[in-house]
């Protein structure tokens, strides 16, 4: 108690290190000691950052049946608890929600995830209007509600049954995105309706080089088996595509059967000290040491 009233920030810093030990547990029950409530609140702080193992395109049963997908399973209900299991087997803490255009068929499979004890971040997967794929991520305690506002503002007031497209352009999703505090992906951004696939030559370009909009986009698989043409600007080095900072690349892929989280394009490792956004904005902003 003594030392903790030493109004040093290093020496509180100090402090709530040893406090966080099995030792400075042990201090605290010895002495009975009764610490400030800042400094309490500060103990149930993470210790520092680690890196989790994430999921971020995870499709929910109404993806699998909306677009007939092949399953061994005959209910939502099996499907969830598969997924979560498999979730388990692979240590991955975190998922991403993502159904194509739509959000609220998620809720039941983030809410059995979160009872298991895996973090989960609302989402969505969005078609452009010009045709690209863009995740849509929303904070892991954001409702419902403001999920299904968002995605009615793109323009997608009836979920079950979703227009192909939404309302935006890739380069105003992404501008509405930071003003919704969502982060946005490029999804599959090599392949089919990936954002370097679907757009051309300026536009393509003026997208990619949103450095402080367009902070990450995924690959299943690493940069070097990225279409040839395409690799160059994925690493940073086609000068009409060069940015101050390089988009982050994460490992991640459509889920639709449990099976898939095995696979090592499905998720990567990021480091965070939360799994929150703004987690992922901290580790897509320092890709080389935290993805």
């Amino acid at each position: 108690q003594r030392e903790l009233s030493v109004c040093s920030k290093e020496n509180i810093l100090i402090n709530i290190k040893l406090l966080k030990t099995n030792s400075g547990n042990e201090l605290k029950r010895k002495h009975r000691m009764s610490l400030p409530p800042t400094i309490e609140k500060a103990l149930t702080l993470p210790s520092g950052a680690r890196f989790y193992r994430c999921a971020l395109q995870v499709n929910p049963w109404a993806y699998i049946l909306a677009n007939k997908k092949p399953t061994d399973f005959d209910n939502e209900t099996d499907y969830n608890n598969a997924l979560i299991q498999a979730c388990k087997d692979n240590s991955i803490e975190a998922i991403a929600v993502t159904d194509h255009q739509r959000c609220s068929t998620g809720q039941t499979l983030a809410e059995a995830a979160r009872a298991a004890g895996i973090i989960v971040f609302p989402g969505a997967e969005v078609e452009t209007k010009e045709g690209v794929h863009m995740l849509l991520l929303f904070e892991p305690d954001t409702s419902w509600d403001r999920c299904n506002g968002v995605l009615g503002d793109c323009g997608i007031h009836d979920q079950a049954n979703p227009p192909l497209t939404i309302k935006y352009d890739v380069g105003e999703l992404l501008r509405e995105a930071e003003q919704w505090g969502c982060i946005c992906i490029a999804a599959h951004v090599a392949g089919e309706k990936g954002l370097l696939q679907v757009l051309d030559n300026q536009v393509r370009a003026a997208a990619w080089k949103s450095d402080r909009l367009l902070l990450a986009c995924s690959l299943p698989g690493p940069p070097g088996e990225a279409p040839e043409n395409l690799r160059p600007v994925l690493l940073n080095k086609n000068p009409e595509y060069r940015r101050n900072r390089p988009v982050a690349i994460v490992n991640a892929k459509d889920v639709s059967n449990p099976a898939d989280l095995a696979q090592p394009g499905a998720s990567c490792w990021i480091k965070m000290s939360r799994v929150s956004l703004g987690g992922l904005r901290q580790a897509f902003l320092d890709p080389d040491s935290r993805i």
